[in-house]
């Protein structure tokens, strides 16, 4: 039990860390500010770890593009993999369109976040 305790503190201090990196390079938009605080919520009260492992039921299809920092992976319909206006749907549907304009160092740090999200996800 306590590494699975481990591991999500380690997930959730990732996911946080990304929303806050996110809010950083686009402080105007509003609506990441919100998708952060609705995650910031759910992990205070993910007993179940459903957030955990709604993210790697989504990400286990996308394991290809993720492995292999493929970009076509934010040309994607989120709704293929996420339910509908939930917080997963909503932050992929940002990355998909601000995508193009992130320079590469910050499209590494984007890679980066995801391989350990997903990366963690897998272990739980």
């Amino acid at each position: 039990m306590a590494n699975k305790i481990t591991l999500a503190s380690r997930f959730y201090k990732h996911l946080k860390e990304f929303m806050k990196d996110l809010i950083s390079v686009f402080p105007d938009d509003r609506e990441i500010k919100i998708i952060s605080s609705s995650i910031n919520i759910a992990s205070m009260d993910d007993e179940e770890y459903e957030l955990i492992y709604g993210f790697y039921n989504a990400l286990k299809s996308l394991d290809d593009f993720i492995i292999n920092r493929n970009d076509d992976l934010f040309k994607q319909d989120p709704s293929l993999y996420w339910p509908d206006g939930s917080n997963q749907y909503q932050l992929f549907s940002k990355l998909n369109i601000y995508w193009e304009s992130l320079n590469d160092t910050n499209r590494k740090i984007v890679w980066d976040y995801i391989q350990v999200i997903y990366s963690i996800s897998k272990q739980f």
